[in-house]
């Protein structure tokens, strides 16, 4: 299946780079956890700094984003999903117009013009609606 926009060429390696730049910034947050373990016992709590408050709100905010990144994933995903749907939809909608177009396309040819003809003709068009309608 051809991608239905010159953007959907580029979407799959956007996911790719965020994915990754979100997965570096949790490595961060985690190497911050782990250093602010290691600088908590040699800090003087004289100096007013709290080395485990700062890093547990870095981690706090980290999970509220991670959060938040996991429902824009979802939302993207749903989106994707209809994106697809709208074209199979308007893939569908193409063909039956190219269908109905080649039935306008055709020549009507009239063989007799008698009135005997015609209705015979018509009586036939009736029947096999009738059928197409019942089946």
């Amino acid at each position: 299946m051809p991608p239905l926009f010159i953007s959907d060429l580029a979407i799959p390696r956007l996911e790719a780079d965020l994915e990754n730049e979100f997965a570096s910034q949790g490595r961060e947050v985690e190497w911050i956890a782990a250093a602010a373990g290691e600088l908590a016992p040699r800090v003087n709590e004289d100096d007013g700094v709290d080395v485990a408050a700062m890093a547990d709100e870095a981690r706090s905010r980290w999970e509220t984003l991670s959060a938040r990144w996991q429902q824009r994933l979802a939302r993207i995903a749903e989106a994707k999903e209809n994106s697809r749907k709208l074209g199979d939809d308007l893939r569908e909608l193409r063909e039956w117009i190219r269908d109905v177009e080649q039935k306008l396309n055709r020549p009507v040819s009239v063989m007799d013009t008698t009135s005997k003809e015609y209705n015979k003709k018509r009586k036939e068009y009736l029947v096999r609606t009738i059928r197409a309608l019942i089946s």
